[in-house]
């Protein structure tokens, strides 16, 4: 077996030809997810709940079969930035016919169901007389222009980024095709940028190359922004493991919930499409090239995506349109009176695998 992952992983690391590689794909399996969030303002008076979420994309590790937003009646919508990535809306009156007793002038109970198929996937070397069949193909180039531009959390057009980078000696070296150069980012993030369990850690790409450390959005963000300041587009992936909510215990006697919170990375190959990259896994016991190069290119097919890229541009009615590096959950806000004083929020993930 080790012999086999080291021929696989030796091959794609030298390999310079796509029409060499296939995807190869399987349904890793079928989840049926909930996300419930319980917001309590008891100095508050509210006279509506307004809560957005983004809808979960088709992606090619990702098949959305249902997605639905209560309580209310949900609405589509549209981002108003060049991805435009689309997002479900209610608008919830208090006081209004028909809903649940969790509904109040200063408390809200919001659930987010969705059925999803997984994909697991990996670049493999092209068997003889086998006809790939890529239900996701490469990107025109003008469809590629969003995944190049530089944003608030990518930000590799600034000058921090643009200094960072010229002394690191990162750019690209003579005769590297985009293979070589987004093979050469991932190892170098992987192995010099300490990873930081620490979530209000800021995530802009720049403030983690200087300090050469980052929680799992920053390192995916400098990642990115890496690829796009070589002309690769790339992309971020927002979202959580297929796995319920979990208590970790630490050594003071207490504990925290993992709401399995996670992103991956993906740039794009002008042949192959979107090739994953995964900037975390084993990141602590791997130590070689070959070892790392085990999640370059290869998709468990185990998170379930709330959207793609960072920098999601959340409308709030009233409020005007928040940005945020990253949207995993519901944005919630209410209209009213009072003070949000002592505002309590509650959180739970469940997920069910469906047998086959």
């Amino acid at each position: 077996m080790n012999c086999l992952l080291f021929f696989l992983s030796l091959s794609l690391g030298q390999w310079q030809d796509a029409k060499s590689l296939v995807w190869e794909r399987k349904i890793s399996g079928t989840y049926e997810a909930t996300l419930v969030l319980k917001v309590n303002n008891p100095g508050f008076e509210g006279t509506n709940w307004i809560v957005v979420v983004p809808k979960l994309p088709d992606l090619p590790c990702q098949k959305v079969l249902s997605v639905e937003l209560s309580p209310g009646k949900q609405t589509l919508s549209f981002e108003q930035n060049p991805l435009k990535r689309p997002f479900l809306q209610t608008n919830v009156m208090v006081g209004a016919e028909g809903l649940p007793k969790s509904v109040t002038k200063n408390q809200l109970e919001t659930k987010l169901q969705a059925k999803v198929e997984l994909h697991y996937r990996k670049l493999v070397p092209k068997r003889p007389g086998f006809v790939p069949k890529n239900p996701f193909p490469a990107l025109k180039p003008e469809e590629q222009k969003p995944y190049l531009r530089s944003t608030t959390t990518v930000d590799h057009e600034s000058e921090e980024f643009g200094r960072w980078l010229k002394g690191a000696k990162l750019g690209r070296q003579v005769g590297e095709d985009d293979w070589l150069v987004a093979q050469r980012f991932f190892l170098y993030v992987r192995k010099n940028i300490k990873l930081r369990d620490d979530t209000k850690t800021e995530r802009k790409a720049s403030v983690c190359a200087n300090q050469k450390e980052g929680n799992l959005g920053a390192i995916n963000a400098l990642f990115v922004a890496l690829c796009r300041s070589q002309g690769i587009p790339a992309r971020s992936l927002v979202g959580r493991i297929a796995r319920s909510s979990v208590y970790i215990p630490n050594r003071a006697g207490g504990g925290n919930l993992n709401h399995q919170w996670y992103l991956r990375a993906e740039w794009h190959h002008f042949q192959l499409g979107w090739i994953p990259v995964d900037l975390f896994l084993q990141v602590t016991t791997s130590t070689t090239d070959l070892q790392h190069l085990q999640w370059f290119a290869r998709d468990p097919g185990d998170m379930i995506v709330f959207h793609e890229d960072f920098d999601f541009l959340i409308p709030s009615g009233p409020f005007g349109n928040k940005m945020f590096p990253g949207v995993d959950t519901m944005s919630i806000w209410s209209q009213g009176v009072g003070k949000l004083e002592g505002q309590t929020i509650q959180e739970d993930w469940k997920v069910k695998k469906i047998p086959r």
